[in-house]
């Protein structure tokens, strides 16, 4: 398929995993793909991260190229709709900016959010929302907030987004989680029982993200430590999720914990400081720290992925959301912290994980 220039598009609509967590934002996505005149001019929608607000913008856009090669349809980030912006009016090239975000029939902008705060860029997005809108253009828009809660943003952009329709994305339900664990094994190549269905729906999992690791971190066991993690008949059964992620089945506290208290225990276990977490060091034992406190902080607090960034001084949540997948993904692969404070050496990260979140039981 050939791509209209702009972000990379991954996602298909016929692979999104509909529940009642998310239905109504599938069926607004459908008839915005779909278009004539009962569709929406605008659509919004929000959530927090890893709900499937990326997957239903990706797949909307391949949907309608698929439907009309001759659509000019163009997905893109607010971050990226940003960076070019500037770049245009540094090198002069405005006209062709313009050109390429006004003269489509379809635009997709996922994380508007990081364009609060940018006067000019704000000022742009604005006459491209206007130009669009009276050549009755389709836009379609994500945030992990409502417009309206979506601070530094002009209050003629909000009023615009909450012209059209606006959906919440809600966190995947047992029954979603389940058929979402199901659609991964399987593009994985395991294979589950009920019960293996069962354990993994039940994990504390808040996002699709998390189910993804939880699905990445077996199937890696499974394959690179077959010696330990033995499938009986080539299929998984409950007592090995459990096995394998019982570390992943975090009993929440009934008061959630603070960002800065599972920093602190995290570089007390790991033994390093919390002004190198917080930095810019990339030392492999504060990075590793840091990525404790990433995916432990998803878990055990009620904060944002966003929020989480700044709380740990990153500069956005991607930042956070890649330290929590490079965690699961190096308790998976079995490796160890190395050396630094006494006897750390002597762990795995599975093991330094289940540290730091036994200190942080006894210290209440």
């Amino acid at each position: 398929m050939r791509e209209r220039r702009g972000a990379p598009v991954r996602h298909r609509l016929e692979d999104f995993v509909v529940g009642d967590c998310n239905r109504l934002a599938y069926s607004a996505a459908l008839r915005m793909a779909d278009g004539g005149a009962s569709s929406y001019g605008v659509l919004f929608l929000h959530g927090v991260c890893g709900v499937g607000k990326t997957h239903l913008l990706q797949g909307l856009a391949r949907h309608v190229r698929m439907k009309n090669p001759s659509a000019r349809v163009r997905y893109t980030t607010g971050e990226r709709f940003a960076n070019e912006y500037i770049a245009s009016v540094q090198n002069r090239t405005i006209d062709a900016f313009r050109k390429r975000y006004r003269g489509v029939d379809l635009l997709c902008v996922d994380d508007v959010h990081f364009i609060a705060g940018k006067r000019g860029t704000q000022a742009e997005f604005l006459h491209t929302f206007a130009t669009l809108d009276l050549d009755g253009a389709r836009v379609v828009l994500a945030s992990d907030e409502h417009p309206k809660q979506i601070g530094d943003l002009q209050e003629a952009i909000v009023s615009r987004c909450v012209s059209g329709m606006v959906v919440g994305l809600e966190k995947p339900d047992r029954a979603t989680r389940r058929a979402i664990c199901l659609r991964l094994a399987q593009r994985r190549g395991l294979v589950l029982d009920e019960s293996a269905v069962e354990a993994l729906a039940s994990l504390d999992a808040c996002s699709v993200r998390d189910l993804e690791g939880a699905v990445m971190h077996l199937e890696a066991c499974v394959n690179l430590l077959p010696d330990v993690v033995r499938v009986q008949d080539g299929v998984v059964d409950g007592a090995l999720v459990r096995k394998v992620l019982g570390a992943r089945r975090v009993v929440k506290p009934n008061r959630p914990y603070r960002v800065d208290e599972i920093l602190q225990a995290s570089c007390e276990v790991i033994g390093v400081e919390v002004s190198e977490v917080l930095g810019p060091s990339r030392h492999r034992r504060v990075v590793i720290a840091r990525s404790i406190c990433a995916k432990l902080a998803k878990q055990l607090t009620t904060h944002s992925y966003p929020e989480i960034a700044k709380l740990m001084h990153r500069p956005n949540h991607s930042t956070i959301i890649t330290a929590h997948k490079r965690i699961d993904e190096q308790i998976a692969g079995g490796e160890r912290v190395g050396g630094g404070a006494a006897g750390v050496g002597e762990w795995t990260v599975l093991e330094a994980c289940e540290r730091v979140s036994e200190r942080l039981r006894s210290a209440r």
